[in-house]
């Protein structure tokens, strides 16, 4: 049971960083530039087009800049996945290394 709490625990916090990453900045220099902003570490996941704004360049954007009902955007579910493959695996090791060092220094 305290296993499977573990294994949520873990699994919750691992998307809720892969979500937050959408709120690292991109940098656009050009109009051209805006029409696919990518979103999204470590493997980019959301292309949104923020073309219709008009800000002074260079300006930096992230992933929560734009409004879904407003700009179009498109979520790559494969990448998505692999994205969080990234973080959850990591997080899944250092949670097991922990655990072994505590249970074996009792």
């Amino acid at each position: 049971m305290k296993q499977t709490k573990i294994q949520i625990l873990i699994l919750t916090i691992s998307l809720i960083l892969l979500l937050s990453t959408l709120g690292i900045k991109q940098s656009v220099y050009s109009k051209e530039d805006m029409v696919k902003m990518r979103f999204g570490y470590p493997i980019s996941f959301i292309t949104q087009d923020l073309s219709r704004r008009d800000p002074p360049f260079p300006y930096k954007y992230n992933g929560f800049d734009g409004s879904p009902w407003e700009d179009s955007f498109s979520i790559n579910w494969g990448r998505f996945f692999l994205s969080y493959l990234c973080i959850l695996i990591p997080s899944e090791i250092i949670v097991f290394l922990f655990l072994k060092s505590k249970n074996s220094s009792n």
